[in-house]
């Protein structure tokens, strides 16, 4: 257990500006929906679209795929074993619990394009293919912000634990402004696939230490 606590307390001092920032967003974006229904925020953010931004989005919202994971594990495996193992142990947690949420516990909860279906003037970006049901919580935000945090975890200059922050944030408001989710789906999905993939990496940096 001490072994456990060690590696925990490492992660955190490491890594205590960025994601403290990121504690920092996911309260804000909490309080929002406070004061915004899921629909009204929807829909102001909808209202912010953009030829260029549509391209973009449609593209960057990939990242958060299971393509992503896929490439950086085989890239991990040249790296160190032991990030291989622990970010793909994460990933099948985040799935895990992920899909547990949508099937079983939120498999009402209907997606942006068939929940607001009577809003006529609701913006959709061409080529995209919109789902419909399971939307809490979003699989493609807790997978980008999983990444997120084993990205960080590897990463020692500060800078780019801000940058790998950046792309975890654009990835999941891709989904909002895409209309695949609402913004409460990815505030879950972010904080699902950073709980996840810290506490994966807190275990195996325990055994880790336990072997050295």
């Amino acid at each position: 257990m001490k072994r456990f606590f060690f590696a925990t307390n490492r992660i955190l001092k490491e890594n205590a500006f960025v994601l403290g920032l990121y504690l920092v967003l996911l309260f804000a974006g909490e309080i929002v929906t406070i004061f915004y229904s899921k629909e009204n925020l929807h829909i102001a953010i909808n209202q912010l679209n953009t030829p260029f931004l549509d391209l973009f989005f449609k593209y960057f919202t990939f990242l958060g795929s299971g393509w992503t994971i896929l490439v950086l594990f085989v890239v991990f495996m040249f790296v160190k074993v032991k990030y291989a193992l622990s970010f793909l142990t994460g990933n099948i947690i985040i799935t895990l619990i992920v899909q547990g949420l949508k099937h079983f516990v939120f498999s009402d909860a209907l997606r942006p394009a068939a929940y607001l279906k009577n809003i006529s003037n609701l913006h959709f970006v061409s080529g995209v293919e919109l789902n419909i049901a399971y939307s809490f919580p979003s699989g493609h935000s807790a997978t980008a912000f999983g990444i997120f945090m084993m990205l960080i975890y590897i990463t020692k200059n500060p800078t780019i634990k801000f940058l790998w922050l950046t792309i975890a944030l654009l990835t999941a408001f891709s989904r909002v402004y895409l209309s695949q989710h609402f913004f409460q789906d990815i505030l879950a999905g972010s904080l699902i696939g950073v709980a996840c993939m810290f506490l994966t990496e807190c275990c195996f940096e325990r055994y880790y230490l336990k072997s050295n």
